[in-house]
């Protein structure tokens, strides 16, 4: 459940441009990698150093879009928050595991269509799908393996346009859980929203 918040917290800190920063171009430049992305100095101005535009990153244009179709959702009663509202000038406010768990699977991906760079916007809808799979009511222990053979792909394509900084032990946690799956079955079963559901009613009471 935490696995999930964080792992699509993170994805939305780093299309929104939070997460590059100085450190993490300077970081590919270390590692030798994307050499087209790392900081070159302004011919104008010896002492600035200018921070080449990056696919994985929403333009201002496309921000905009986002926003707006966030803002034109209609949900069902109780079936997540409001998510536009936890999200401010390019800054995340609080908001619950469920509603991470919602964006996750249905929301982030209908965002998405039509922008930013096609094969980062392919690689989200896909880690996406694999949390849909894994997070399924009904499971075929047939498609264990081709689940297994999907979200090893997905890593994979998201290694080739995310930056480094984006994979933290959560990320790597995605190959125990597809593993975790085989073995405890569905996962609805087994997570805690119902039971942080009834903790706050309790709360009320008390």
């Amino acid at each position: 459940m935490h696995v999930e918040k964080n792992i699509c917290e993170n994805i939305v800190q780093t299309i929104f441009g939070i997460k590059d920063t100085i450190v993490v171009r300077q970081d590919l430049k270390e590692e030798g990698i994307r050499p087209h992305l790392w900081l070159f100095q302004d011919p104008h101005v010896p002492d600035r150093w200018l921070k080449p535009m990056v696919p994985y990153v929403l333009k201002e244009d496309e921000l905009i879009v986002f926003m707006d179709c966030l803002k034109s959702l209609k949900v069902p009663t109780e079936y997540c928050s409001a998510p536009l509202k936890h999200f401010a000038k390019k800054k995340l406010l609080a908001m619950k595991a469920h509603d991470w768990h919602i964006f996750m699977h249905q929301l982030l991906p209908l965002c998405l269509r039509g922008l930013m760079d096609q094969h980062t916007r392919i690689a989200i809808m896909h880690f996406s799908c694999i949390f849909r799979c894994i997070c399924a009511k009904v499971l075929d222990s047939a498609d264990m393996g081709t689940l297994r053979e999907n979200a090893t792909i997905t890593m994979c394509m998201l290694e080739m346009t995310m930056p480094p900084s984006l994979f933290d032990i959560m990320v790597h946690l995605i190959f125990h859980l597809v593993d975790e799956l085989d073995m405890c079955g569905p996962v609805h079963t087994r997570w805690m929203y119902c039971v942080e559901h009834l903790n706050k009613v309790l709360k009320g009471y008390v």
